[in-house]
């Protein structure tokens, strides 16, 4: 599995998750994105089947500031219901960065 995007920065809204999975997922009944933050906090994403670049795998678009809240590595991995298959893949990373400080306004 692979990140296609690898720069977020904390706090991103539309930032795009790609994770390629190697399995055509659109027969899939349910697709998600686990993942794992720095701080041990735990939870998931809905994601949609998508091809970049020809490798077949999953997007989630993040919505909230809270989606990449913590700086670090966090831990992502795909869960997958289809015909044939119930499962998770290989576990993926994505290092989140810094932003800037606001400026003070005197």
């Amino acid at each position: 599995m692979w990140i296609c995007n690898d720069k977020p920065v904390e706090g991103a809204v539309g930032f795009e998750i790609f994770i390629a999975t190697g399995l055509d997922l659109a027969a899939a009944t349910e697709i998600t994105i686990h993942y794992e933050k720095p701080s041990g906090a735990v939870g998931s994403w809905t994601a949609t089947a998508d091809v970049k670049d020809g490798a077949y795998g999953a997007t989630y678009i993040t919505a909230s500031e809270d989606d990449l809240d913590e700086v670090g590595t966090t831990k992502l991995q795909v869960g997958v219901i289809m015909p044939g298959f119930s499962g998770r893949g290989a576990i993926a990373t994505l290092k989140v960065l810094a932003a800037l400080p606001d400026p003070v306004v005197p």
